[in-house]
């Protein structure tokens, strides 16, 4: 997997309450099974942003090499909601490296 298509999986969101973990719709019946056999109480929608906040919740990845001095890949999430172009994910993550 590279970073795009992690940035573009399909995506889940925990909560101690109500304790309820959301699912979108393509994790493999094993991943629901094990979750529900650990006491998991699975919920299932088409969006998960919309749960994590108000404003939704926006999926942006960078990779840089081992000195943090060059960006070997930028992603940013594919959804038309949350998209931002790759000059926004580049200025973002310059900010806000570590």
């Amino acid at each position: 997997m590279n970073i795009q298509e992690a940035v573009d999986a399909q995506r889940f969101h925990q909560q101690w309450l109500p304790d309820i973990t959301y699912l979108e719709q393509g994790f493999s019946a094993d991943i629901v099974k094990g979750l529900e056999g650990m006491g998991h109480h699975i919920e299932f929608g088409e969006r998960i942003q919309a749960r994590a906040s108000r404003t939704g919740a926006m999926v942006n990845a960078s990779w840089w090499n081992r000195s943090r001095e060059r960006v070997w890949a930028l992603a940013t999430s594919a959804r038309a909601e949350e998209r931002w172009d790759s000059k926004q994910v580049l200025a973002h993550t310059l900010v806000h490296r570590l």
